[in-house]
């Protein structure tokens, strides 16, 4: 599998048992700086001593974030408590002291998550107090996945990941990268039928996520510029590989998990005309 992010030799988080799956990690492979601002709902999970960026994560409202089960495991064994994260949020700097720094009052890991075949590859971390944010993410139903996320869709990735498939080149810049839905027929075949329905894939030639980037987004756009949330960076054989294709949690799989445990995340459950609406919000957006 893509190798799980690098832990700056503080952890080593899980390696995949099966044959079809080899130790895998997540990055950005061929993309551009992001824009100052244009993702304000993307966070850095950062732990180890001293504290360094591991994670992404996406903020769903301004107390709660979205991220992978497997950055916080080793071997099927969680390693990190609330206590040893820090989530730094409002900036594109990972290095520069920027941004609002946050403690995690709880860390909500999906109880169904395997750390071998990484199957529930979520969790949902509280912050100790609320950031500043002017609108959450809204997440995918399956009725806007199907409509939005069809194969081949254009789609984009953004993380603080390595940018090398043969060293590490760690930006302190977050960047992006636009990729593809990938057929989940072949994706699945790519790791020997081994993936599930929880699943989806991205495969552009030469783009990928990688080391760094697990936990991050994957981001469908609607024709207005908005952005609705399809995927969480799970992992992948190498990077940018033209064998397999990455592999990200598929949101709208976890629609009800999210809604009980965070009843105020927004959820794009109908689309009109190229625009989200969301329930609850008049007008468009």
């Amino acid at each position: 599998m893509r190798r799980l992010l690098t832990l700056a030799a503080t952890l080593a988080l899980g390696i995949l048992s099966s044959s079809a799956m080899a130790a895998g990690q997540s990055r950005i492979i061929n993309g551009f700086d992001a824009a100052n601002g244009r993702w304000p709902m993307q966070v850095s999970i950062q732990f180890g001593s001293p504290r360094s960026h591991n994670c992404g994560g996406t903020l769903i409202t301004n107390q709660w974030v979205l991220t992978a089960a497997h950055c916080f495991f080793d071997e099927g064994k969680q390693n990190l408590f609330a206590k040893d994260i820090t989530v730094i949020a409002n900036t594109n700097n990972v290095r520069d002291g920027s941004g609002e720094k946050r403690s995690v009052a709880q860390m909500l890991v999906h109880a169904g998550y395997t750390d071998d075949a990484k199957e529930n590859d979520i969790t949902l971390l509280q912050l100790s107090q609320p950031v500043t944010m002017v609108n959450p993410v809204l997440l995918a139903t399956p009725a806007t996945e199907a409509k939005w996320a069809p194969t081949g869709q254009a789609v984009t990735a953004i993380g603080w990941g390595n940018t090398s498939t043969t060293g590490d080149v760690y930006p302190a810049q977050l960047k992006q990268v636009e990729l593809n839905i990938a057929d989940f027929a072949a994706c699945n075949a790519a790791y020997g039928g081994e993936l599930t329905q929880n699943m989806i894939c991205t495969k552009t030639p030469d783009k990928d996520t990688c080391q760094g980037d697990s936990g991050g987004p994957l981001f469908v756009s609607n024709r207005a510029g908005g952005v609705v949330q399809v995927g969480i960076t799970s992992f992948g054989v190498g990077c940018a590989t033209a064998t397999h294709p990455g592999v990200y949690a598929r949101v709208s799989r976890y629609n009800d998990w999210i809604r009980a445990r965070v009843p105020e995340a927004q959820f794009a459950t109908t689309i009109q005309s190229g625009w989200w609406s969301v329930p609850g919000v008049s007008g468009k957006g």
